[in-house]
Formats: C-alpha cells, structure tokens, sequence
C-alpha cells in the first residue's frame, strides 16, 4: 500500500507503509484549462515486486483522478518516468535497461489518458 503526502499544493510525494522515510515517487498536479496534468516521477529501488509496482501506478492514478474531479475536469493526462535499480529476480513487467552487479537498471516512460 502506498500513501500519498502533500509536499506542497501541487507536489506530492509517495511512500509505502512499510518504509515511510522512502518517496517511491514524486507526483506533481498541473491544472489546465480544459484537463488536469500530472507528472508522476517513480524510483523503482523502491519496488519490491510487480504486485508493489501495479499497486504505486494505482495509487497515482489515484492521485490524479482524485485532482481532476476536485478540478472538474472530464480529462487526465499521467505522464509517467520510472527508473531505478532492481534485484535482477525482482520479478518486475519492465525491461532491463542494463545491470550493474546483482541489480538489473530499468527505465521506462509511458502516458495514460483517463
């Protein structure tokens, strides 16, 4: 489970109950004038497992549905950035970039529209 902290108005900050001084994530609001943005940032060291991964990406959709009918939008944007370091059997859906040692790297950047 992850939770979300409000850093500033804009800015939140995403940490999982069992670590709570780790930010596997930094989600900043953008308000538009016809929907809402919202640009997700996560730290995949952070992420024991797919099952941890899928539960951040909900909590920042989340977030961001959350925003939006605050805000009165009928569109959201979610622009994600995901990188970091993994346990080479931490059983991730992403890709590999790289390893370095007994850690694989992974990037990945994808946008949903809700």
């Amino acid at each position: 489970m992850w939770n979300a902290y409000r850093i500033s108005p804009n800015l939140y900050t995403l940490r999982s109950e069992r670590a709570q001084e780790d930010s596997a994530a930094t989600v900043s609001v953008l308000s538009g004038s016809d929907r809402l943005m919202v640009q997700a940032s996560l730290c995949l060291t952070y992420v024991q497992n797919e099952g941890d991964y899928q539960l951040l990406l909900e909590a920042v959709r989340k977030l961001a549905d959350d925003h939006a009918r605050a805000a009165g939008t009928a569109q959201c944007l979610i622009q994600y950035e995901c990188s970091g370091l993994l346990e080479k059997e931490g059983g991730l859906s992403l890709l590999p970039a790289g390893s370095i040692g007994c850690y694989s790297y992974a990037e990945a950047a994808f946008i949903e529209e809700r």
